[in-house]
Parts: C-alpha cells; sequence; structure tokens
C-alpha cells in the first residue's frame, strides 16, 4: 500500500480534501479487511479528518468509527469526533463524548480537549461550565494553548456583554495566528467571530454595519486558503448580511443554494445559518419558523433567530426567545427591546436601553 499511501498523503498536502478522504478510507478499508489493525486505524482517522474539512460528516463519522474500532481511542480521536458531531448539528452528543476524557499526562491533548469542550459549551451558552474549562486551560500553562485561551475568553467576553474586550481579544488571536498557511484556518476563524461582533455592536447602535465586512471578506480568503469551502461560504453569507444591513442592494438568491448544500451535506447548523443570512440579506422571514423548529438542540440559536423574526417584522415568540438567550446578554437586551417595542412598553424599553448602553461604557 506504499503507493497508495503516497498519493493519499500527496491529496492531503494540497488540501484536495475529497480525494484525501476517499484515498485513506480506501486504504483504511482494506487494510481493516487483512486484520491490520495499525494501518486500518491511521488511514481511517486521517480520512475522516479529510472528510470533516470538506464538510461531509456522515463520511467523517463513518471513517472515525472505524478507527475507533480497530482501537485508536484516544483524546485526540474524541476531541476529532466531537467536532464531526458538532458539524452534524449534535452539540450536546459531542459534549458528552469530551465531557469526561482523560488525556492523562499529554498536556497538549488535554488542551485540545479543552479547547473542542469549550467551543461547544460556549456554543450552548454553559458560561459556568466555559469558565471553569479557561481557568483549567490556564492551569496548563502551555504556551501552544495561549491563543486559544485568548480566543475563547473573548468568546465568553461576548456572552457576557464585554464586547469591547472581546473585540480586543479576537483582534489579539489574529495577530498571533499570523499569516502563515498553517494558520489559515483558525485565523479565519477569529476573522469571523470580529466580524459577527462587529455586526452586534451596529444592531445595538455601537457602530455602522459596513465595518463588519472585512473582516468577512478576510475571513472568507483564510476559508478558501485552508481548502474549507463550507465556513468559506457562511463568511461570504455573512458578509452579504452586513452589507444588507449597511444599506447597499446584495444578490440573496445564491444564499438559498448554499443552504440546500449544506443540508444535503449533513450539516443542518451551517444550512440554517446561512438561511438566516438569506432572510436578513432579502429582508424576508418567511423562512425562519422552520429554522427554529429545527435548531431545538441550540437554544442560543434558536433564540437570536425568534430575535431576527422580530426584528424583520414577523410573528416570533419573544418569551421563548428571552428563556433562551439568559446566557447571552447583549443578545438577551436586544430580545427585550423587540419585546418591548411590540408591546409598546415604556418601562421595558428603558431596561432595555439601559443594558444596552452598559456594554459600551467601557469602550466611552
Amino acid at each position: 500500500m506504499g503507493k497508495a499511501w503516497r498519493e493519499a498523503e500527496q491529496f492531503e498536502s494540497v488540501r484536495d480534501w475529497p480525494h484525501a478522504a476517499a484515498a485513506f478510507m480506501d486504504i483504511a478499508t482494506r487494510a481493516w479487511a487483512k486484520g491490520d489493525l495499525v494501518r486500518t486505524r491511521d488511514a481511517a482517522a486521517r480520512a475522516g479528518d479529510a472528510a470533516r474539512r470538506e464538510d461531509i460528516p456522515a463520511f467523517a463519522a463513518k471513517a472515525l468509527k472505524l478507527a475507533w474500532d480497530a482501537g485508536r481511542r484516544g483524546p485526540m480521536d474524541a476531541a476529532l469526533l466531537a467536532a464531526v458531531m458538532l458539524d452534524a448539528g449534535e452539540a450536546d452528543v459531542a459534549l458528552d463524548l469530551v465531557a469526561g476524557v482523560d488525556a492523562g499526562g499529554d498536556v497538549g491533548a488535554q488542551a485540545v480537549v479543552i479547547d473542542v469542550r469549550l467551543g461547544l459549551e460556549l456554543s450552548l451558552g454553559l458560561t459556568d461550565a466555559a469558565r471553569d474549562d479557561i481557568e483549567a486551560l490556564d492551569a496548563l500553562d502551555l504556551p501552544g494553548a495561549a491563543v486559544s485561551r485568548v480566543y475563547r475568553q473573548a468568546q465568553l467576553d461576548r456572552l457576557d456583554g464585554e464586547l469591547t474586550r472581546a473585540d480586543m481579544g479576537f483582534a489579539s488571536a489574529v495577530t498571533a495566528l499570523g499569516d502563515g498557511p498553517a494558520m489559515a484556518g483558525p485565523r479565519a476563524a477569529a476573522l469571523g467571530e470580529r466580524g459577527e461582533l462587529a455586526l452586534l455592536c451596529a444592531a445595538l447602535g455601537g457602530g455602522e454595519a459596513v465595518n463588519a465586512v472585512p473582516h468577512f471578506v478576510a475571513a472568507e480568503a483564510g476559508w478558501r486558503s485552508a481548502g474549507r469551502a463550507g465556513p468559506a461560504l457562511r463568511a461570504q453569507a455573512w458578509a452579504l448580511r452586513a452589507r444588507a444591513l449597511a444599506g447597499e442592494e446584495v444578490l440573496a438568491a445564491p444564499i438559498l443554494g448554499w443552504a440546500r448544500d449544506a443540508e444535503e451535506r449533513g450539516l443542518p447548523l451551517l444550512a440554517a445559518e446561512l438561511a438566516v443570512s438569506w432572510a436578513i440579506a432579502a429582508g424576508d422571514a418567511g423562512g425562519l419558523d422552520a429554522i427554529v423548529e429545527k435548531l431545538a438542540r441550540t437554544p442560543l440559536a434558536r433564540g437570536r433567530v425568534r430575535v431576527i423574526q422580530a426584528e424583520l417584522g414577523a410573528r416570533a415568540d419573544l418569551d421563548a426567545a428571552l428563556d433562551e438567550l439568559q446566557p447571552d446578554a447583549p443578545w438577551f437586551a436586544r430580545g427585550l427591546r423587540a419585546l418591548a417595542l411590540r408591546e409598546a412598553s415604556a418601562g421595558m424599553l428603558a431596561e432595555a436601553e439601559g443594558r444596552i448602553r452598559a456594554f459600551f461604557l467601557d469602550g466611552a
């Protein structure tokens, strides 16, 4: 299998993820048939990683299960499988996979597991658990984990309403990651976070939507450099969303095709987010009821969509949104403002505006 392995590695080296995934999976399948467990687990793991990068989680899960059956059950394998389950829209299952993982004395693996767990906790609004894991990451005192710590702290700061500090954290992560090709994906993720934060601030009256556009454009370029088509389309959709909110005329129709493709690939969260971007760019909330139903397992995302529905003039369950958005201070205030405007409640509106003003006091 020497030649086949070299060919698979060549596909991997040029970020041709679909061919890399297929080539490594072919090697793994043949090795499994011959009882070669070492080659099976190594090839299957690399097939799973390539499939994840190509945004085909069903294939990735199949490959990683084969690696697991062949005996590859370390902390890094659990972290990778958790990332795949998140892509498949099963954040709760993903969190279970890494909840009790023991990396033993491998500090590097422990840092990766904690980082993956942090991402899941923050996406689910489990802020107390996230604070504990940020402390655990600090306690490792691992130089290589410093950027991860800054990035995750910035995400937590955003949920807490520390918006200026959050932006400083994301900007610091972008700088620390540099311009090298190996860090293109992580850098693109941090750039995307800056863009989303800029849009959130604009919605709250603390800036202009157009300020978010350069971050999304740079994020898209970074994801394409990393060979990640799905996240690149996500960044492109967010850029269109930002431009529309800035008053530009945009062609929103292609986003619906991207959303259908994501759904067909088994990427429900990406599909939902693309559909929301279309709704905002097109000014049409008509399809958001279906998105709310699909996001039952991700309450923060669901609550935000309800608020967007209301802001677009559609009927929305804002009482449910406020329950779901308890861990997210800025979006809770945004939802409270939407409810106050709908109910014509001066007292509620004053409370919402007071909360919103507080987010920007540290930047005054």
